[in-house]
């Protein structure tokens, strides 16, 4: 699986980076600036089932939205210091959304509940 984390603060990131390479042994981790819609799209395109870790910044946000147009079956999690935008998350059907701080149990969890898997299938394929 691909791991996507996008527009997230570099100290935010780097704790979550750590933990996945650690953690996630089968997964390939990667980090973009929310600007890079590019960069994510080209690290992505051959997991149907990648995930899209994302931070509620403005293009954190219009770059997750922009994709899970595009992939169907993305996994996507949204990032958050505030309750304000569960709304949002939940117009994008994401697999799960975060409060700062998150634990690792919460990031298990949320593996465990992943919408779309190889074994599910995507429910938009």
């Amino acid at each position: 699986m691909k791991i996507a984390i996008i527009g997230c603060e570099k100290q935010k990131v780097s704790v979550l980076l750590k933990y996945l390479k650690k953690n996630r042994k089968d997964a390939v981790v990667h980090s973009f600036s929310s600007k890079d819609t590019d960069g994510v799209e080209e690290f992505i395109k051959d997991d149907p089932y990648a995930l899209i870790v994302f931070d509620t910044d403005n293009y954190g946000f219009f770059t997750a939205e922009k994709l899970s147009e595009r992939y169907r079956g993305l996994n996507l999690i949204m990032i958050s210091g505030s309750e304000q935008y569960a709304v949002d998350a939940f117009r994008l059907h994401v697999s799960d959304f975060w409060l700062y701080p998150y634990t690792a149990e919460r990031v298990e969890e949320a593996f465990r509940h992943l919408r779309h898997t190889p074994e599910k299938g995507s429910q938009f394929s």
